[in-house]
């Protein structure tokens, strides 16, 4: 009941879509972690106290909560970092581009009913984490660097993803720049909850680049 009052306020207040990894979750049968999603409000403040008096913001001025045992991260499309640097115009067909990396860009319109994928089935058929724009002014302002390597890693791993050569030079520059695992862990820790590599698999990654 609560994440159908959720959604429900969400459909009477706004435009949502649900992004990245609760779809490809979906699709490729797998527990699903959390549930991601960026709404178009149709006022220029939208309050979910009415539903959600105990909700806050978290850093990055998105919301993030758990309902029913699943964790939800809640964003208004003027707070992702893609529209918000101005490199695309915020719309639904524009979401899929501000994902960062190709792997994660899967973009479902609730009210459009429509699934946008093609970057994602590219990571697919050629097996190859990529980024979605090579601009360097796009990759320089995405916020979540070490967040980025750390899910690099893991699609490696994982899903054994080649690294482009863009995600390549990627992580040479958080090497060059820092380098030390451990604020990986932590930042695996922050956005997970819990530990998805150890140590020994960071090592084995970062090495081969």
């Amino acid at each position: 009941q609560e994440i159908s009052d959720l959604l429900h306020y969400l459909e009477e207040n706004s435009s949502f879509y649900f992004i990245g990894g609760f779809i490809r979750s979906l699709y490729n049968e797998i527990p699903i972690r959390d549930i991601d999603i960026i709404y178009y409000p149709n006022q220029a403040d939208l309050s979910f106290i009415p539903i959600l008096p105990n909700i806050n913001k978290n850093n990055l001025n998105g919301f993030k909560i758990e309902l029913a045992g699943l964790n939800f991260d809640l964003w208004s499309i003027f707070d992702n970092w893609a529209f918000k640097n101005n490199h695309y115009l915020p719309l639904f067909d524009n979401i899929q581009l501000g994902t960062f990396y190709n792997f994660d860009s899967l973009v479902y319109g609730f009210y459009e009913k429509k699934l946008h994928c093609s970057k994602y089935n590219e990571s697919i058929i050629t097996n190859t984490l990529d980024i979605i724009n090579h601009n360097q002014s796009y990759i320089n302002d995405n916020p979540t660097l070490e967040l980025n390597v750390v899910k690099a890693c893991i699609y490696k791993h994982k899903y054994e993803l080649d690294f482009s050569v863009s995600v390549k030079e990627y992580i040479k520059m958080w090497k060059n720049q820092c380098g030390d695992i451990d604020k990986l862990v932590k930042e695996e820790l922050r956005h997970f909850q819990k530990r998805q590599l150890d140590d020994i698999v960071y090592s084995k990654v970062l090495n081969q680049i």
